[in-house]
């Protein structure tokens, strides 16, 4: 916590430049953190089904924003006709041709640049950057995929720090007895979401959620991943259990037909 004002502080302070040298030990994170593995397969079922839900299955123009290594980009390809994937960092970009080959990838930063002009998308994803990002970043953002996406498009999301998650009360629960880093108690909450994808003339159409067990340590949880896996499946069957999530997926959509425009 800051001792001054007794808030979380971001993990970032300018979460534009946290990345830019990064490359191959950041996607490695998701193939060799068991914890984090397990969640981006099931991010990656869900994300899966929401596309093959869309009438324009197989056919959609794709945009991934911040598309980082290209995790998603590659896994979303082939459920779309035109994949794009866009990010600030060109080291990143350099592990995306091998991870999603194919798809066009554009190095730019879009809250600043308008390498794509007047296109516009049918399916955005967006991952692991809200979150993260600070609160103005999250306002450009947003603005400028609601500007890119289609009439009858979808914006889908992901929050990995959810507020009132499991994993969140253990974190503050670990705070009180001075064991937690400030960066560990940032959030972003539901209503976050909303208010943010309001304030760009959308809506939260679908949510799913995820991340069900608080598992802190991502790289060797204390359970084996089949195990994990079993639980976090279980868990998802459970009503009650769904505010507990630590993952969200948001799929926003425009508010109106006149939105849209």
């Amino acid at each position: 916590m800051n001792a001054q004002t007794d808030k979380p502080v971001l993990p970032h302070s300018d979460y534009r430049s946290s990345h830019l040298e990064e490359g191959e030990d950041y996607h490695a994170k998701f193939e060799e953190q068991v914890y984090r593995a397990l969640i981006w397969s099931l991010e990656r079922e869900a994300l899966g089904a929401l596309i093959a839900a869309r009438p324009d299955a197989g056919r959609a123009r794709l945009l991934d924003f911040a598309c980082g290594t290209g995790r998603v980009l590659g896994a979303l390809s082939r459920h779309a006709g035109t994949a794009t994937g866009v990010d600030i960092s060109a080291s990143m970009l350099a592990v995306a041709e091998r991870v999603a080959p194919g798809t066009e990838l554009i190095c730019a930063d879009l809250t600043r640049e308008s390498p794509l002009k007047d296109r516009q998308f049918d399916v955005i994803t967006a991952f692991r950057f809200f979150p993260n990002a600070e609160p103005a970043l999250r306002e450009e953002a947003m603005g400028v995929l609601a500007r890119l996406l289609a009439p009858g498009g979808s914006i889908i999301i992901n929050n990995h720090r959810r507020a009132g998650s499991s994993k969140h009360r253990l974190r503050k629960l670990r705070a009180r007895l001075g064991i937690a880093k400030a960066k560990d108690l940032h959030t972003m909450s539901d209503a976050e979401v909303s208010t943010l994808a309001e304030r760009h003339g959308l809506v939260v159409n679908n949510v799913r959620t995820l991340g069900f067990l608080p598992v802190l340590k991502e790289r060797r949880p204390l359970l084996p991943r089949g195990i994990l896996l079993r639980l976090e499946r279980r868990a998802a069957q459970v009503q009650w259990l769904e505010e507990l999530g630590s993952h969200r997926i948001y799929e926003l959509r425009h508010a109106s037909p006149a939105a849209a425009r």
